[in-house]
């Protein structure tokens, strides 16, 4: 258990953690995902061209409720989100992160 620094200041990485999460969808709309991805690497020589099927959440350690849900985009855009969202945990407090992120 860590202590709280002498400010008082507790980062909201002490009671909130972010993860990747894959999105529930159905097998038609993950199957035309993937087809779209494919034409899109092979003719436009664009891997990324749609959207990953993730999710950024932040729930609470402490009950696994969330308290955060966003589309994290491209997997490129996926990686740069999740990064992010932990610098901003690690470095604001709750009330900072929520209110920057809602």
């Amino acid at each position: 258990m860590t202590l709280p620094e002498p400010d008082g200041f507790a980062p909201a990485s002490e009671a909130l953690v972010a993860d990747l999460v894959p999105r529930d969808e159905t097998s038609a709309k993950r199957t035309l995902r993937t087809v779209l991805n494919l034409v899109g690497g092979m003719f436009l020589d664009d891997h990324e061209l749609g959207h990953s099927n993730l999710d950024l959440v932040v729930t609470r350690r402490d009950t696994g409720a969330a308290v955060l849900r966003v589309a994290a985009g491209t997997p490129t855009e996926a990686s740069y989100l999740i990064e992010r969202v932990k610098t901003d945990l690690a470095t604001k407090s709750i009330e900072d992160f929520l209110s920057e992120w809602r």
